[in-house]
């Protein structure tokens, strides 16, 4: 029987519930004047990949929110939410 410690149940959970609210996250319209549909796609996955890094080291309890995290990212890239 593998045993796992306490940590990597929650590192589990938090993983999969980052996963689960990008698919929100992706949904939003995000725009950009002169940015392509494969830049913006690109985008969005750099920034979901960013996310998941941070809500790996997030506490757990903390005020951490992965779709602020995720619309500061694109914010940050340019992007305006339509």
């Amino acid at each position: 029987m593998d045993s796992y410690s306490i940590l990597d149940l929650v590192f589990l959970l938090l993983v999969l519930a980052a996963v689960a609210l990008f698919a929100g996250c992706a949904a939003t319209n995000w725009t950009k004047a002169g940015v392509t549909e494969e830049q913006r796609t690109k985008d969005i996955g750099e920034c979901q990949m960013e996310v998941q890094r941070l809500a790996a080291w997030s506490v757990p309890g903390s005020s951490f929110n992965p779709y602020s995290a995720h619309a500061a990212c694109m914010m940050a890239r340019g992007y305006q939410r339509s």
